[in-house]
């Protein structure tokens, strides 16, 4: 083996994914378990704060907890601690909130303390405006808390302190790189605008409900190479990709590039949504910067089908592209435009 193979190939054996061993430990006991429901692909979990019921979704790509303006009467005899603006990549704009002061919050019966809590001005109707039935957005904290376990069989969190190891009770394990306290993964696959594997910096984004989204423009200018119109739309493309990823090959995927990457994206390829994430049982440990994963078997108890559906995380044009090799044959492309 030449040195240059010998460096690629230990390279590859420092990111890739490695298998978990049998004589691991068994963990720590679980603090509690919480249930779920899935809407939209995404889990939606009932928290309470201040005696008041709330529906909060469940976002690792979220970098505040978040409570949107219609909650704005029922907390407004907690404390602030003054004025701040928050980013919205879906929107690619800042909001006006008010930041809380630490706030108890309870879940499934089981109490933690919310230290990263705003409150959306009212005049902010996000709610609205992105179409959501929850009241709030518990994110990257929550994740800092616990070493968070989904069950999507099941439709079960099962909660473990920061820093336990789950490894025992799962197929895969993967180093998580964190960005801004946001966890990425890293993987290698060959997408159809590739004419090899490449390793991918993907962000781990439970909130976003389709499947995978590329930011990178290196990525973008390659797949539009392929994809009539998109330069000249100065468009989005959408499409479809087998590839493989935590063991499971993905047939005809939804996948999204965007054309501008909205505001602190960061140096990630783009990001890992519930589409593919809910086809396992996975854990995220942010304390101990590392995730499990286990494929679900075909044919068995729970299956989670990757329904076709796009799911363009900002609203923009795209053109819609079948990654066609030959361009003289004259691929279908359709335009839409907001």
């Amino acid at each position: 083996m030449t040195i240059t193979r010998l460096t690629a190939f230990l390279l590859f054996a420092l990111v890739a994914v490695y298998p978990v061993r049998p004589d691991t430990p068994e963990s720590a006991k679980p603090l509690f378990t919480a249930p779920f429901e899935y809407e939209n692909n995404r889990i939606r979990l009932t928290v309470e704060i201040a005696g008041v019921p709330l529906v909060m979704l469940l976002d690792s790509g979220a970098s505040t907890t978040v409570l949107f303006s219609n909650m704005q009467k029922a907390m407004a005899n907690l404390p602030t601690q003054g004025n701040k603006t928050v980013l919205f990549p879906a929107l690619d704009e800042r909001l006006p909130a008010r930041k809380l002061m630490a706030v108890k919050a309870t879940l499934n019966g089981n109490e933690f303390t919310l230290s990263d809590l705003v409150l959306l001005d009212d005049k902010a109707d996000l709610r609205a405006r992105l179409l959501l039935r929850y009241d709030g957005i518990l994110g990257q904290e929550f994740f800092r808390k616990f070493t968070i376990a989904v069950d999507p069989a099941a439709k079960t969190l099962t909660l473990y302190p920061p820093g336990t190891d789950l490894r025992h009770l799962y197929r895969n394990e993967y180093p998580l790189y964190l960005q801004d306290n946001a966890p990425h993964i890293r993987f290698r696959s060959k997408m159809p605008w590739e004419k090899n594997p490449s390793m991918k910096e993907m962000l781990v984004d439970t909130g976003y409900p389709g499947a995978i989204v590329f930011w990178d423009s290196t990525h973008y200018r390659k797949a539009a190479k392929l994809t009539p119109g998109a330069y000249s739309n100065n468009a989005a493309i959408v499409g479809r990709a087998s590839f493989m990823f935590g063991r499971l090959r993905f047939l005809r995927t939804p996948i999204y590039l965007g054309s501008h990457p909205p505001q602190q994206v960061g140096k990630r390829d783009g990001l890992i949504g519930a589409g593919i994430l809910n086809r396992f049982s996975y854990a995220i440990d942010l304390a101990g910067e590392r995730m499990w994963m286990l494929a679900y078997s075909e044919g068995g108890d729970y299956s989670r089908n990757i329904d076709g559906t796009f799911y363009p995380p900002n609203d923009d044009a795209f053109v819609f592209s079948d990654f066609a090799q030959k361009l003289s044959t004259g691929p279908k492309t359709t335009t839409r435009v907001n």
